[in-house]
């Protein structure tokens, strides 16, 4: 059986994903009308969790770290862990196993969803 046949969801969504990082490299959401509006900043004038994450992304495809972690450094640190979870899931090596074993638990999506919110709370204190 072909790789392609055995790994069609996840060819499927890395071609997604790649065709999303294009568009975001090339469309400034900071001056762009094609950029998405968050609902939940359009209706109560607070940041979510992700307000400013298109800008961050945008920001570090053009290699600019600094200005993509001050628009949303949340969003950031939870891409390269997803990134680096996403990869263990399909490397077969010991640091891999390591970091399956260790970081990718439902134990550390708690924890994720209780920063998450203490994130959301925070950015509209200050």
């Amino acid at each position: 059986m072909s790789f392609l046949r055995q790994h069609k969801a996840v060819v499927v969504i890395t071609v997604i994903f790649v065709a999303v990082l294009a568009l975001m490299y090339f469309v400034d959401p900071g001056t762009s009308r094609l950029s998405y509006k968050c609902p939940f900043k359009l209706l109560t004038g607070l940041d979510c969790p992700g307000c400013g994450g298109q800008r961050a992304v945008h920001a570090f495809l053009h290699g600019d770290f600094i200005a993509g972690l001050r628009y949303n450094p949340f969003l950031i640190v939870g891409l390269i862990y997803l990134a680096l979870a996403l990869i263990a899931q399909y490397i077969r090596r010991p640091w891999a196993e390591y970091v399956r074993r260790k970081f990718v638990t439902v134990r550390v999506a708690y924890i994720y969803i209780a920063l998450m919110i203490v994130w959301w709370v925070g950015r509209n204190l200050i």
